[in-house]
C-alpha cells in the first residue's frame, strides 16, 4: 500500500531543502557582490548585538582607544578585484574596576581599618560619618564633581527647596544646572571655578585655596586636622590622579578623615565602580593638587563648603552664558572693555567736590558712567539673564510667580532704579541699558535650545532699567588699599548702595546677595588671570 502520508513529509522536507538552497546561493551571490565595507558593518553589528558593553570612566576612554587600536582587514571583491582596506569597528573595551596603586591603602583592607581606628582615637572622623551616610557612586563618567557636590550638600542638610521625587526635597546631579548646562559637564566635567559657583547657586559658603607658589602645605595640613574634627565643613579637593599613580587625569574628592600618625587622609572618592575610598599621604595629595588643569591653564586646589544658614533659592537674575565661569577662554571683546572702563571709573580717588558734592549728585554721575561703560557692550554681550531653571512664566506657580513681583517691585521702589530710570530718560540711553541681559536658555529633550522668559513675558513689570538697578547693586565692589586715607568712588558708591539696602525687603536683599556671589567666581577669573597667566586670561 502507497503510504500519501510518508510522501506529503518527503516531499515537504525536500521543498524546504531546496528553498534554503537556493536563500543560500543568493546569500553567497550577495556576499561576493557587496563591498567589503557593507560586510565589515554587517559583521560589527552581530558583534554589537551578541556583546554587553559597560560604562567606562571618560578619562579613560582615550587611553584605551589607543591601547586597543582597531584591527584592519583586506579583501578582494569579485566585480572590481580591487584590494579595500576597510578598518572594522571594535566593541568598547570593558573594565571591573582598577587595582589601587601602592601609592593608596584601601579603605576596607585590613591596614585601611588599622588606620581608621587610629584616626578615630586621634579625633580626626568627625566629618566621616555625615559624609558616608551620603556617600554615592557617579552616575556618569564626567559627574565626579557634580556627584561629590551631591555628596556634600546632602551630607550638610541643605534644602534644595525642589522637589526630586514624588513629595521629596532632596539633591540629585539633574538639579545642578545653574552655572553649566548638563550637556557640557557631562562631556567635559567641570572645573574648579565651576564646581564653586555651582556650590554658591545651592546654598553653601565657599573658602577656595588654589595650590599655587604661595599656597602653603603646613596651613593645607592644620585645614584638614580642623575639619575633620567637625561634622558641620566639608572639605573637597581637586587634583590630578596621575600623581597618585591612578590612571586618568582631573578628580574632585572629599576628605572623610585624617590619621596624624602617618599623615594620612581618606579620600571618598565618587567612582566608586573604578577605586573605592582610599588613604593617601597628604603631602601627595599635597603634589597632586599643585598640577596644573590642561582646561583652564591654572593650579588645581580645595575647597572650604559649609551650609549657608540664611541664604535662600534666588527666584529671578542670574549671570549670561557671556560673562560665565563656563568660557574657556576670554571673555568677549565687549564685555573685557567694558570691566576695564568701568573699574577705571571705580578706582578714581574722590576729588574734593565729589566729597562735598550730595549723594544725589555723585548717584548721577555713578549711573551716568556706568550706562557709558554699557555703550561698548556689542549686541551679544549681555552681562544678565533669568534664572535657566525657570519655566515659562505661565508654568511658575503661584508662589514664585509672587517672589518675582515682590522683587521687581522692590526693586522698582529703590533710589538706585528711581536714579537709573531718570538718567536713562534724560540721555536717551535705552538702546544702551537693553544689551545689559538676554532671555534664559534652556535646553529640551532634544538637546536644542529654547528662549524662555522672554522680554515680552513680564513687560508690564520688569523693564530694562531692573537688570541695570541690580548688577549695580550686585556688582562686588573691591576694597582699595587707600593711600593717606584717600577714598575711591568705589568705595562710596559701595557705602551709599549698601545702606540703601538694608532698609530693602528681605527678597531683594537675598537675591541681591545671591547674585553678587555669583558676580565674585565670575570676576575672580578677571582679577586672578592678571597674575596667574593661565589660558583663561581674559586681557588677551
Amino acid at each position: 500500500m502507497f503510504r500519501w502520508d510518508v510522501f506529503r513529509i518527503l516531499k515537504k522536507t525536500l521543498r524546504v531543502r531546496v528553498l534554503e538552497t537556493d536563500v543560500n546561493k543568493k546569500f553567497a551571490r550577495t556576499m561576493s557582490s557587496a563591498p567589503a565595507a557593507k560586510i565589515a558593518k554587517m559583521e560589527y553589528d552581530i558583534q554589537e548585538k551578541e556583546t554587553p558593553t559597560e560604562l567606562i570612566t571618560g578619562d579613560e576612554v582615550h587611553k584605551d582607544n589607543k591601547e586597543h587600536k582597531n584591527p584592519v582587514i583586506s579583501q578582494e571583491t569579485d566585480k572590481d578585484c580591487v584590494h579595500q582596506h576597510t578598518q572594522i569597528m571594535q566593541p568598547p573595551t570593558q573594565f571591573y574596576r582598577r587595582e589601587l596603586p601602592d601609592t593608596c591603602i584601601s579603605f576596607s583592607s585590613e591596614e585601611g581599618k588599622l588606620v581608621f581606628r587610629k584616626a578615630l582615637d586621634a579625633g580626626h572622623l568627625n566629618s566621616y560619618f555625615s559624609l558616608a551616610s551620603q556617600f554615592r557612586t557617579q552616575e556618569e563618567p564626567a559627574y565626579c564633581g557634580l556627584s561629590t557636590l551631591v555628596m556634600v550638600l546632602n551630607a550638610l542638610a541643605v534644602d534644595p527647596g525642589r522637589v526630586w521625587k514624588g513629595p521629596w526635597r532632596w539633591y540629585h546631579e539633574d538639579m545642578l544646572e545653574c552655572c553649566v548646562p548638563l550637556q557640557i559637564i557631562q562631556e567635559k566635567g567641570i572645573t574648579l571655578r565651576e564646581f564653586v559657583c555651582l556650590a554658591i547657586c545651592n546654598y553653601l559658603d565657599v573658602v577656595t585655596n588654589y595650590v599655587d607658589h604661595s599656597a602653603s602645605l603646613e596651613d593645607f595640613r592644620e585645614i584638614v586636622k580642623e575639619l575633620t574634627q567637625v561634622d558641620d565643613k566639608v572639605l573637597v579637593c581637586s587634583y590630578s590622579r596621575k600623581t597618585l599613580k591612578q590612571t586618568g587625569a582631573g578628580h574632585f574628592s572629599p576628605i572623610g578623615a585624617y590619621e596624624p600618625e602617618r599623615d594620612l587622609v581618606l579620600l571618598m572618592d565618587v567612582a566608586r565602580f573604578k577605586y573605592p575610598p582610599h588613604w593617601v599621604s597628604l603631602p601627595l595629595l599635597w603634589e597632586a593638587m599643585k598640577t596644573v588643569d590642561s582646561e583652564t591653564g591654572c593650579s588645581r586646589g580645595y575647597c572650604i563648603m559649609k551650609r549657608n544658614q540664611t541664604t535662600e533659592p534666588m527666584v529671578l537674575f542670574r549671570t549670561s552664558p557671556h560673562l560665565s565661569v563656563t568660557l574657556k577662554s576670554e571673555f568677549p571683546e565687549g564685555i573685557r572693555t567694558f570691566l576695564k572702563e568701568w573699574e577705571t571709573w571705580l578706582n578714581v580717588t574722590l576729588s574734593k567736590a565729589e566729597e562735598e558734592s550730595q549723594k544725589s549728585s555723585f548717584m548721577d554721575n555713578a549711573v551716568f558712567a556706568f550706562i557709558r561703560s554699557l555703550s561698548v557692550l556689542g549686541e551679544e554681550d549681555a552681562l544678565l539673564s533669568t534664572q535657566i531653571d525657570m519655566n515659562c512664566a505661565k508654568a511658575l506657580t503661584q508662589t514664585h510667580m509672587c517672589c518675582v513681583e515682590n522683587l521687581v517691585e522692590a526693586l522698582s521702589n529703590t533710589y538706585l532704579h528711581k536714579r537709573v530710570e531718570s538718567i536713562t530718560r534724560a540721555t536717551n540711553a535705552y538702546q544702551e541699558i537693553r544689551k545689559i541681559w538676554m532671555p534664559a536658555v534652556m535646553y529640551n529633550t532634544n538637546g536644542k535650545s529654547s528662549g524662555c522668559i522672554h522680554r515680552d513675558t513680564f513687560s508690564d513689570k520688569l523693564h530694562d532699567s531692573a537688570f541695570l538697578t541690580a548688577l549695580m547693586f550686585a556688582w562686588p565692589y573691591k576694597e582699595q588699599n587707600p593711600v593717606d586715607g584717600a577714598v575711591t568712588r568705589g568705595d562710596l558708591l559701595k557705602k551709599i548702595l549698601h545702606q540703601e539696602l538694608d532698609s530693602a525687603l528681605h527678597v531683594l536683599k537675598n537675591e541681591i546677595e545671591q547674585l553678587s556671589k555669583l558676580l565674585k567666581v565670575v570676576l575672580k577669573k578677571y582679577y586672578h588671570c592678571q597674575d596667574c597667566g593661565c589660558k583663561t586670561n581674559v586681557f588677551k
